[in-house]
């Protein structure tokens, strides 16, 4: 459908094999992002549907470029992705448990008109297609909002449903006047005056009935203090191999796997740290697990510096299907806070650092940057490493340095401005 926009290139001699043969495509990509952003989006994400991470990231990259995505809405959501008045809504098979099935009815239910209430929806689907557990996937999802509060429609899930239900099943069996007798039934919800749920676990439904936040992150808040901590955000790590870079990132950890060891028969973990979309996977052995065991918990915002390793150099022991491509061999680690002063960094003096350089900076920085590691000169062995038109070349400085968090940071600074 997609090629159907380049119409006017097929007369130039172009076809779909050509395009294939000469990198058309990427230029098709590039011409539908620049000029029908919305629409470009909205097929990404169909086509990774079935992908978390991926889905994460086209998100991210619809935030970027200022596209909303919207949550799914039980009235306006399709089956997947749409366009819905210049924005991307979500589709209601985005849904944990929300079936094919259920979601045939609900949509054959709709087109006689919109719900107007949780009633009138329990009252007009098929109850045995959208059962309970549809029901409640859809309300902690937030597809329901639109009709109250996420507490209260739980609250009074049971009652209605059996209300729908047992009308199904009169209008099923050809008892139809008792409707007759009203030809504006009572649809209204009479929901009770509780509380919501608190931010947190409304966020939480989210996570589990999509697979990811989707609103906003509960600790987006500290995700985005963590710039003076780290030498790399995750989602801006260069692309190619970056085995043997070493780097400190921080990010939420996304789950973590705990194992014991074969040999030594002592406990380490593998995390999925994540940052604004892109992840990586986080190896910490025995040694380092013993003494940060605490933070490995999910959702919780750490700091960790180490060697990088692509998929292929992988840690055997790490069976997860779902890894990401990029592991980091943990050195060290600590949770974040949000205060520089109380994370516990301590400084590196029996492993060496590598001090990115990215291409193209300024000669000025260059020399400024030479000034600033004469006068930190200590222990710890340094390289720089060079890159260039997606290759690198690394050299080793001639003396050590004295790292130490404050370093990291002018460092961080100098190098990103």
């Amino acid at each position: 459908k997609l090629w159907d926009l380049f119409v006017p290139f097929q007369g130039y001699g172009f076809n779909k094999a050509h395009a294939a043969s000469y990198g058309f495509v990427s230029y098709q990509t590039a011409y539908l992002k620049a000029h029908y952003p919305v629409e470009y989006m909205t097929a990404l994400l169909t086509a990774e549907s079935g992908d978390t991470e991926k889905i994460v990231e086209a998100i991210e990259e619809c935030r970027r470029i200022k596209i909303t995505v919207l949550p799914p809405d039980i009235n306006k959501s399709d089956t997947s992705f749409s366009i819905d008045d210049g924005k991307i809504r979500f589709g209601l098979s985005a849904i944990k448990n929300v079936g094919v099935a259920a979601i045939a009815s609900i949509i054959q239910a709709r087109s006689e008109g919109v719900f107007t209430s949780f009633t009138d929806f329990c009252l007009r689907v098929d109850s045995q297609k959208v059962n309970k557990k549809v029901l409640e996937s859809l309300i902690k999802a937030g597809a329901m909002d639109h009709f109250g509060k996420r507490a209260a429609l739980l609250a009074v899930l049971d009652k209605i449903r059996e209300l729908g239900t047992s009308i199904s099943k009169l209008k099923s069996s050809g008892q139809t006047t008792l409707f007759a007798s009203s030809e504006t039934p009572d649809h209204s919800d009479r929901l009770p005056d509780i509380d919501e749920f608190a931010k947190a676990i409304k966020l939480g439904m989210e996570k589990e009935l999509l697979g990811f936040y989707l609103t906003e992150h509960p600790q987006a808040d500290l995700l985005a203090k963590l710039g003076q901590s780290v030498t790399h955000r995750i989602s801006e790590l260069p692309v190619g191999n970056l085995t043997g870079m070493r780097v400190t990132i921080g990010g939420i950890i996304e789950s973590c796997r705990n194992v014991i060891t074969k040999n030594g028969n002592k406990p380490m973990c593998f995390c999925k740290i994540s940052d604004s979309g892109r992840s990586v996977e986080a190896v910490v052995f025995p040694k380092i697990y013993e003494t940060t065991s605490e933070i490995w918990k999910p959702d919780n915002v750490v700091v960790v510096t180490g060697k990088l390793e692509m998929r292929d150099a992988a840690v055997e022991e790490s069976e997860e299907a779902s890894t990401p491509d990029i592991t980091i061999i943990v050195d060290s680690a600590s949770a974040f806070t949000g205060q520089e002063s109380t994370m516990n960094y301590e400084p590196i003096t029996n492993n060496s650092m590598t001090i990115e350089i990215p291409a193209g900076l300024p000669q000025a920085k260059l020399v400024n940057l030479n000034t600033l590691l004469q006068s930190h000169q200590g222990q710890t062995p340094v390289s720089l490493t060079f890159l260039k038109n997606g290759s690198t070349k690394t050299l080793p400085l001639p003396y050590g340095l004295d790292w130490t968090p404050d370093l990291q940071a002018k460092i961080h600074e100098l190098l990103k401005s």
